[in-house]
């Protein structure tokens, strides 16, 4: 009887080609293909280095060595992201989306730096329970139908001249 000894790999492949859900690797100057089997959705591009394991012609790719295609954290249910003793840093280049139904963010201080902010809704609404400051070199507030303002005591102080424009000015 002939027993013939077969080994298992484990180790990097070099991307070589990519066909629907099969990944063709090059390892130790041979193509094979390989299915993906890592917890985490991959998309890999032609180039990347994959960790593979296998033997004969049953390959799995089983992690990423280097790669640049694209990793999709999914599932069907909720996703919980923790830190509970550290902090959790997102870095990206092209910038960062999100995109939802609802987007809910607590918590006890709210930094924001930023060359340029823009904001675009239908309707906005803030409450501030003690005191609302704006510090500005210069401030336009354009508003295309009415502008009312409501307080219990209105003080208004210039260095120079204060411009009210209208048709009707009323006072008392």
């Amino acid at each position: 009887m002939l027993v013939q000894e077969t080994t298992t790999y484990i180790g990097p492949a070099r991307v070589i080609e990519i066909e629907a859900e099969r990944i063709r690797v090059r390892i130790q100057e041979r193509g094979v293909w390989a299915s993906m089997a890592m917890g985490l959705e991959y998309e890999p591009e032609v180039g990347d280095q994959l960790l593979v394991l296998g033997q004969e012609e049953a390959y799995y790719i089983v992690g990423i060595l280097h790669g640049t295609g694209t990793l999709t954290l999914s599932s069907a249910g909720n996703i919980h992201i923790r830190a509970p003793q550290g902090s959790i840093d997102l870095f990206a280049r092209e910038g960062v989306n999100i995109r939802a139904a609802r987007f809910n963010l607590k918590v006890k201080r709210l930094e924001i730096l930023a060359q340029v902010t823009i904001e675009k809704c239908n309707r906005a609404v803030r409450w501030v329970r003690d005191c609302f400051q704006l510090r500005a070199g210069r401030m336009r507030t354009v508003v295309k139908e009415e502008y009312q303002v409501r307080a219990d005591r209105i003080a208004e102080w210039a260095k120079r001249d204060v411009k009210i424009d209208g048709n009707k000015i009323h006072l008392g």
